[in-house]
């Protein structure tokens, strides 16, 4: 049709505007009543086509609702049928939801206006069979005035035939219910309650049901899959939406609302709040309790056959009676696929047999065939064919007549089938004959086998240290099931049975909280002083301070225990408590104080009898608590610390105390002999040989795998290969109790030791016989009891743990998506309310839950405590995951905080810096952590020498300390005297001056200790930067001892290295080595590489002082190359003068003019760049060069006068250099003149030294004072 062309007489055609498979639409107007309507034409005459066109226009001239696109009318023009409709002036859906997802209560809006309309043509029979997002029109782009269209391929209730012909596609991928795929024919409104739940899923999420893959994968998904959760995918739907939406996506028919006139008066009830979301979650969640669906691998094959109605009858019906003798059920996709899946409990590797049984049986029925064998998640009966997906292209890569099998099924189908394979993949032939082992009892006593010398090797280990007192460690690794448990039982058991007092300590890493900063010891205090999960925070406490007290005198046990409540988590009250209040203010000093307690607490010990550390699951542990161990180890003392994990650890711990000389054990597999004696005592002495032999060889030597396949074999099971030991392990776990099952999973979630009442809280109403529970799985040998406790009203508490590792992750693998949310949100509450102490797994099971508010809180305490305890990946990867989980203001910005600090203390410095902005811009201005950030702030600034935002801040903090009738906190004083520092450093004295004295001028400033050694330290700086080496000498001082009061030593560290700089100046090498190699030492020891980089540069410019010029260059180079990584300006800067310096002793001028070139240019506009330009002169009046040198030294005497004549380090330099160019170009009165003025300098600056060694050494043993006093003598100035 063309523009101007008039259909029947009555419409005309203004254009084109779509086309689908089957008709054109155009957009015409109504002569008769002046309206703008749309034609659909079709395209091809074709009966069926004709017929469909017109049971079409039936059906919508039947309706009449605002939420239906309005019939107008219909007929022929010429030969081509028409039908004419009202002209929907809006956007699709579809093209709204691409953009963007809907907001929750639009979208329930949107869902309740599409339900009403189609309840108008649910009671008149009619199913619309295609709803989508693109078949739905807004209004005006209005959500509360939708169009429902196209009724192409709507059936009418009664109609006398489908019009779709079997095995044609009918409706679309991603909203088809699950009875559409299989190709019934009888859909029913239900069918439409599916799509409309689709399409509120796709609305919310923007997501499509199964997006992903072709046709046959969904068609796959959909019959075999439930719907994902919606709050899995988006947590803020309300739990109501989230029950309500499973119910309309229900694969059974029979479960969703059984109209849309039922849809929408649920939700209107619940838009009018009379829909309780307690109920609903109830109803959803039943007691808020884990249920009864479990996931565990099921095997499902998917047939092809050959093409043609025939083939697909004859086929169909073989396998289904092929299928019904192995326990299968049988699926007709629409697309003429077959999909088998087997029912029943069982071993994943019985699963597999019975798949791999039917397919070869039904192989040798049909002819021409594709058959694919798949191992699939599943969650109850049905398989989760997300993990069928990935497979189907290996069907139709296979030849005809070919079973293929994929890599899990091929491992489960083991020795008893024939499996090979090509480029293609792997195909199954047949069936093997193998005898099924002899059943036999379990539960008899094993021996411990094959570790012999090991234990051995251990004991003696023990008895050394024991007898010469002193400390030794071994680090036992191994693969999961090894034997590292039982390694440890033997040992435990030998100390028991020896006769002589032992002290044992155990502390377990735990993979829900691993990494958490001192999880591991704080486990460990608190088993060792019994304190259990849910006493009074007092009672634990003086649990705690009488286990410390055992061998401390009272006033040394109050005061360790105190900073050992902090590592437990049982911290004390501040007030009271000045060295605790002070600790909690500053990171660093909490852990110094913490690590001196540990070490004091740990001699104690050990002064009484050897106390034996074993530290289990070490690849979950934590750097904090191992750096405590480190500390320990150090101490001459009989501690033997036994530390066991799996081969990651050296992955994760790299070079784990290597100064303490660790003995290294790495577990081998059994023996073969030592396999058959275990697997003999087990299965008994009737058990054949060469069941034995199988069962060692399929081991491998693995101990838990021995043990599983020992287990299969007495209860006459098909045996699977290691590698698929998990799915072997679900499929034992099958055959117990189901409640036995339930405590289970729900055991899994908390990781590896829990007690019944963790477990109780997971399983609402059936909690009276979880003990009997727990101990019908002890009994199995799935659980064992692993301690016993004492609660606060003497009671005994069991605590349980799992046999190994492999089983806890079986079981947690059997939890369905909706049971792990539920089970951590749950563990997580039950933790709370018992006082957890483990920030890290707090947050973890909240995350985990989606609780992701208060997985920020929990994640917050976590990067603090990894801060305090220096573990700095740790404090950045908590704080991330915070960040992560949305946090916002106060808590977004603490957390930026956080990992500003560890990006400075790591040499990250353009990172430190970007996450301070970041953090002053959201937090409120004055606060702590805002003062944290400021403080940021001014260390990156100097080191990137870029101000930034620093002015800014420094008015903030002048106009807050300043404020009237408010006195200033502690926090904000110390911001003042940090930000001071850095304008020092940077040349702007006023600034720094102003602020200096703003935050000096306060008594509070002088009575808190952190903020007093704050103010020392911008004394300090102040009186270096402007060449008071008198007063920096004395001020440092200061600052080291104001540092070492309170405890802080990374602080002292810091300083230390500052020292090295001040007494370099005065020319006290010496005594600057002493203090660069002091900080040096300490800074390696704390992996702070910022205070690293700066001690080696002030231990190079030291030894070059004392004629080790060769080391000196080295360590120069070397500081200039971290200095870069770093990006830190300031640093690389100071080191290349060093070196240039350096390279001028050794008269190696090429050198020295490069380096000092480039801090030049580093250093434009900055104090410290008088100092590389007066080297630049040197360097030339060395090569002879006196006019070069004279510009050289004038352009450095300027920039000297505009600082008044005196700068940080270099002022002698300089001004030598200048009198020595001036006398090279033959001016000798200018010589005499400025050789007079910088002897007056020295002379003055000499006499402010108050120590006679000091003054000495500033006059003779720096170079360029003994040669500035030298010349003035011999030229008489």
């Amino acid at each position: 049709m063309l523009p101007g062309q008039v259909v029947d007489g009555r419409f005309v055609v203004e254009g084109v505007v779509g086309q689908g498979g089957m008709a054109r639409v155009f957009r015409a107007k109504d002569h008769t009543t002046g309206e703008i309507v749309a034609i659909k034409v079709l395209l091809e005459e074709e009966a069926a086509n004709v017929e469909r066109f017109e049971r079409e226009a039936e059906i919508m001239a039947a309706l009449v609702h605002p939420g239906i696109v309005r019939y107008v009318a219909h007929g022929r023009d010429g030969s081509l049928p028409y039908i004419a409709m009202e002209w929907a002036s809006g956007k699709s859906l579809d093209r709204l939801i691409q953009r963007q997802t809907l907001p929750i209560d639009g979208a329930v809006r949107l869902l309740r206006r599409l339900a009403e309309a189609l309840a108008v043509a649910h009671e008149r029979g009619i199913v619309h069979r295609d709803l989508k997002p693109g078949n739905v029109i807004l209004l005006d782009g209005d959500l509360e005035r939708p169009k429902i269209i196209d009724f192409g391929i709507a059936r009418l209730g009664g109609a006398s035939k489908e019009l779709t012909q079997k095995g044609v596609l009918l409706g679309s991928m991603g909203y088809m219910a699950p009875e559409q795929a299989r190709g019934a024919q009888n859909l029913d409104a239900r069918a439409d309650v599916f799509a409309l739940g689709c399409l509120l899923l796709h609305a919310l999420t923007g997501k499509r049901l199964f997006e992903g893959g072709d046709s046959l994968a969904y068609l796959v998904r959909v019959v075999v899959e439930d719907a994902p959760r919606l709050r899995t995918l988006r947590p803020d739907a309300p739990p109501w939406l989230e029950a309500l939406l499973a119910r309309m996506l229900a694969r059974a028919p029979e479960e969703r609302p059984d109209s849309a006139a039922a849809l929408a008066r649920e939700l209107e009830a619940a838009l009018e709040g009379e829909l309780d979301e307690t109920t609903v979650e109830a109803v959803s969640l039943p007691g808020g309790a884990l249920g009864g669906e479990e996931r565990r691998v099921r095997c499902v094959l998917v047939v092809e056959l050959p093409e043609g109605p025939e083939a697909l009858a004859a086929g169909t019906s073989a396998l289904e009676e092929v299928a019904a003798g192995l326990g299968g059920a049988v699926d007709v996709l629409l697309d003429g696929h077959l999909l088998v899946s087997f029912h029943g409990s069982g071993a994943a590797t019985d699963e597999a047999s019975r798949a791999a049984k039917c397919a070869l049986t039904f192989a040798d029925r049909v002819d021409g065939e594709r058959t694919a064998i798949v191992a699939a998640e599943s969650a109850g009966e049905a398989p989760a064919s997300a993990t069928i997906e990935p497979f189907l292209p290996m069907l139709s890569r296979a030849p005809r007549d070919a079973i293929a099998v994929d890599d899990v099924t091929a491992g489960l189908l083991g020795a008893r089938f024939d499996v090979s394979g090509d480029e293609r993949g792997l195909f199954l032939l047949g069936e093997r004959d193998v005898g099924e082992p002899a059943r036999t009892l379990l539960g008899r006593p094993t021996p411990c086998v094959g570790r012999d010398m090991e234990l051995a090797t251990i004991q003696r280990l023990f008895e050394e240290a024991e007898r010469e007192r002193a400390p030794r460690a071994v680090i036992v690794t191994g693969e999961a099931g090894i034997g590292k448990s039982r390694l440890r039982h033997e040992l435990l058991r030998w100390l028991g049975e020896r006769g002589r007092p032992a002290e044992v300590w155990i502390g377990q890493g735990d993979p829900i909280a691993a990494g958490s900063s001192f999880g591991l010891l704080a486990r460990a205090l608190r088993r060792a002083a019994n304190v259990t999960t849910g006493e009074p925070l007092e009672v634990a406490r003086r649990k705690l301070r009488a286990r410390v007290g055992r061998h401390l005198d009272p006033i040394r046990a109050a005061s360790v225990a105190e900073f050992l409540a902090e590592l437990s988590g049982l911290p004390f009250e501040g007030e009271g408590r000045p060295g605790l209040a002070a600790a909690r203010r500053n990171a660093t000093l909490m852990g110094d104080r913490i690590r001196r307690s540990f070490e004091e607490l740990v001699v104690a010990e050990c002064r009484a009898h050897p106390l034996l550390l074993v530290l289990e699951d070490l690849h979950f542990g934590d750097l904090p608590s191992l750096n405590l161990v480190d500390a320990a180890l150090a101490q001459h003392a009989p501690l033997v610390v036994l530390a066991l994990g799996r081969p990651e650890l050296a992955r994760t711990f790299p070079d784990l105390w290597a100064a303490r000389a660790p003995l290294t054990i790495s577990l081998a597999p059994l023996a073969d002999g030592d396999s058959q004696r275990l697997a003999r005592a087990a299965l008994g002495p009737r058990a054949k040989s060469n069941v034995i032999t199988q069962i060692v060889e399929r081991a491998g030597g693995n101990a838990f795998f021995l043990e599983e396949l020992v287990r299969a074999a007495a209860q006459g099971r098909d045996r699977a290969l290691p590698e698929s030991v998990i799915a072997m392990v679900q499929g034992m776990l099958e055959e117990l109790d189901p409640r036995a099952r339930r405590a289970l999973r729900a055991a899994s979630v908390y990781g590896d030791v829990f007690s019944e009442a963790d477990v109780s809280a997971l399983l609402g109403d059936e909690t009276r016989d979880v003990g009997a529970r727990l101990a019908e799985l002890c009994a199995r040998e799935v659980l064992e009891l692993r301690e016993v406790s004492l609660t606060r009203h003497d009671n005994h508490v069991e605590m349980y743990s799992f046999r190994h590792a492999y089983v806890r992750e079986a079981a947690y693998a059997m939890l369905t998506d909706e049971d792990r949310v539920l089970g951590h949100k749950l563990a997580a509450r039950r933790l709370v309310a018992a006082g957890e102490p483990d920030p890290t797994r707090l947050a973890e099971h909240l995350f985990r839950a989606g609780l992701l508010d208060e997985a920020i809180v929990h994640f917050s305490r976590a990067a603090e405590q990894a801060r305090l305890g220096g573990d700095l990946g740790k404090a950045l990867s908590s704080a991330e995951r915070g960040i992560a989980c949305g946090a916002r203001g106060d808590s977004l910005g603490r957390l930026l905080v956080i990992q500003a600090e560890a990006h400075r203390w790591r040499g990250e410095n353009v990172e430190a810096k970007r996450q301070a902005d970041r953090a002053l811009a959201v937090l409120p201005r004055g606060t702590d952590a805002w003062c944290a950030a400021a403080s940021e702030i001014s260390s990156c600034a100097t080191k990137l020498g870029d101000p930034g935002t620093l002015e800014i801040v420094a008015a903030a903090l002048s106009e807050i300390v300043s404020a009237p009738r408010s006195a200033p906190r502690p926090t904000q004083l110390a911001a003042c005297a940090r930000v001071a520092s850095a304008f020092y450093v940077l040349g702007r004295h006023e600034l720094a001056e102003s602020l200096h004295e703003r935050a000096a001028a306060h008594e509070e400033a002088l009575r808190d200790p952190l903020t007093r050694a704050r103010l020392h330290e911008a004394d300090a700086l102040r009186a270096h930067t402007m060449g008071d080496a008198a007063g920096a000498v004395s001020a440092i001082e200061k600052v080291i001892q104001a540092f070492t009061e309170i405890g802080d030593l990374r602080s002292v560290a810091l300083h230390r290295s500052n020292q090295g700089a001040v007494l370099n100046a005065i020319g006290a090498y010496v005594e600057a080595e002493f203090a660069s190699r002091a900080a040096l030492e300490a800074g390696a020891a704390q992996g702070l590489s910022q205070i690293v980089s700066a001690a080696q540069q002030n231990l190079g410019f030291s030894l070059a002082h004392t004629g080790r010029l060769d080391e000196a260059q080295t360590l120069l180079s070397r500081g200039i190359r971290e200095a870069i990584l770093q990006r830190d300006r300031r640093l690389e800067a100071g080191a290349r003068i060093y070196l240039a310096i350096a390279a001028l002793y050794a008269r190696k001028l090429d050198i020295a003019d490069a380096e000092a070139r480039a801090a030049a240019d580093a250093l434009e506009g900055l104090p410290l760049g008088a100092y590389a330009v007066g080297v630049l002169a040197m360097v030339e009046l060395m090569r002879g060069r006196a006019a070069e040198a004279l510009s050289m030294a004038e352009r450095a005497i300027s920039a000297l006068a505009s600082r008044g004549g005196a700068v940080e380090e270099g002022e002698g330099l300089v001004r030598l250099a200048f009198a020595e160019s001036l006398a090279a170009t033959g001016d000798t009165e200018g010589a005499r003149r400025a050789l007079s003025i910088a002897k007056r300098r020295i002379e003055e600056r000499a006499s402010l030294l108050t120590r006679p060694a000091h003054r000495r050494s500033f006059v003779e043993l720096v170079p360029e004072h003994r040669r500035t006093l030298d010349l003035a003598a011999h030229m008489g100035a």
